[in-house]
């Protein structure tokens, strides 16, 4: 059986994408002349190892149903709208996003809401925006005067003075 010998500029891109965690049948669409298995054999051969977060795709047939939806919208879609306009289930919705998360597609930006941020999707390969609630104040720290106290945000910090006053010390 004869195989084509690899070219530089073909093993340097095979390096970068497999090391991106990208899917091979899309590098296969890369170079040329290349199929996704040959991809897979190349990246094995070179000994290339996928990242820590890389979870290869699960086959979804909903995928096209899902996709299609946030392609019409054009714009950043929650996911239990894309289950009310899709007739599938969230949980469904949600398996389905997060198997393609990073690939696909991102979390354009989040919502606000009286419970828990909800992830508005978009399809693309960009990086996620930045969770609202991630990097909260400890609020030890707070009251040890480690950090400002945050303002405009509703909890159970708030400001007192630490001066002790005779009254309190004959208590």
């Amino acid at each position: 059986m004869y195989t084509k010998p690899w070219l530089v500029s073909e093993e340097a891109t095979l390096r970068t994408m497999w090391a991106a965690g990208v899917d091979p049948k899309l590098i296969a669409s890369y170079i040329p002349g290349r199929s996704r298995d040959a991809i897979s054999r190349h990246a094995l051969h070179l000994e290339l190892n996928r990242p820590h977060w890389y979870k290869p795709p699960r086959p979804h047939t909903n995928w096209d149903q899902v996709e299609q939806i946030m392609t019409d919208a054009g714009c950043p879609l929650k996911a239990d709208r894309i289950a009310e306009l899709s007739g599938l289930h969230g949980s469904v919705v949600y398996k389905v996003l997060n198997d393609r998360r990073g690939r696909l597609v991102y979390v354009a930006d989040w919502l606000i809401t009286t419970r828990k941020p909800a992830a508005l999707w978009m399809l693309g390969c960009k990086p996620d925006a930045h969770h609202p609630l991630r990097g909260k104040q400890n609020p030890f720290a707070v009251a040890a005067g480690l950090v400002a106290i945050p303002e405009g945000r509703r909890g159970r910090i708030y400001q007192q003075s630490m001066s002790i006053t005779d009254k309190e010390l004959a208590a």
